[in-house]
């Protein structure tokens, strides 16, 4: 998914949307080293994922990749996320969600001014 600043407002809600749905995923398993897998093996692998979300924001390019793995008695989840190739922290996403928020309220403010406008001089 590609966003630029003349993006329309729903496909930047769709950005937050994914956004949110990374960083819930983040906080969920981020320390889960520490659970026990206590389960059979067919119930860990149905709960062992890998996903890969790659996105452009801004002339940005973002890649997040989430990896979980379970043995028999350990939980192993791996994160990496990459600012245009260089590896890079939560906090970025975060921000950019911050940053995508702060433009579409900004567009609904400049929306609705322009509705009273156009209302006052009717």
């Amino acid at each position: 998914m590609t966003i630029t600043k003349n993006s329309q407002t729903k496909t930047i809600i769709k950005m937050i949307s994914r956004l949110t749905h990374i960083e819930a995923t983040a906080d969920k398993y981020k320390n889960c080293y520490f659970w026990k897998a206590q389960m059979k093996a067919y119930d860990r692998r149905s709960k062992e994922f890998s996903k890969s979300y790659d996105f452009t924001i801004l002339g940005n390019k973002y890649t997040v990749e989430f990896d979980l793995s379970i043995s028999c008695k350990n939980f192993y989840f791996t994160k990496n996320i990459y600012f245009n190739g260089n590896k890079t922290t939560m906090t970025k996403i975060k921000n950019l969600k911050k940053k995508l928020v702060a433009i579409v309220e900004a567009r609904e403010l400049k929306k609705a001014s322009r509705v009273d406008i156009s209302t006052e001089v009717a």
